[in-house]
């Protein structure tokens, strides 16, 4: 298993930076302390936020990079977020051997494509 900050993946923003995500955490909370990574058990990649967000933690719930970057693109409404290329692909090298690596656009865009179901069922696991 990997677990990084999650710094590793999101390049610091711009300091006047209102980046919020669904339940109003800012991007600096995230980067504060939020975790991502990949469980090779659950053949998963897996993010959290302290006290609040949490996904990945089924088998194969998040298959691919992109498919976490699109997830928490979703979570901040569709954002591009600035995601750092270099710890997007340190990470992917524990459960990818050909990972696609989003751009922000791409991400932002893709992030529509999360189903709201599973949308829904993070934000109530977020809240309790």
């Amino acid at each position: 298993m990997s677990r990084y900050s999650f710094f590793k993946i999101i390049s610091a923003p711009d300091e006047d930076s209102d980046l919020e995500d669904l339940l109003g955490y800012g991007l600096y909370d995230w980067l504060n302390h939020g975790v991502v990574g990949h469980d090779t058990d659950l053949q998963t990649y897996f993010f959290n936020l302290e006290g609040s967000w949490i996904s990945g933690t089924t088998p194969s719930e998040i298959l691919t990079i992109s498919d976490l970057q699109s997830i928490l693109s979703a979570i901040f409404d569709g954002a591009k977020l600035p995601f750092n290329p270099e710890g997007l692909l340190r990470i992917a090298e524990d459960g990818e051997s050909n990972p696609v690596i989003l751009t922000p656009a791409e991400a932002a865009a893709q992030s529509s494509q999360v189903s709201k179901q599973y949308l829904a069922t993070l934000l109530t696991l977020a809240k309790t």
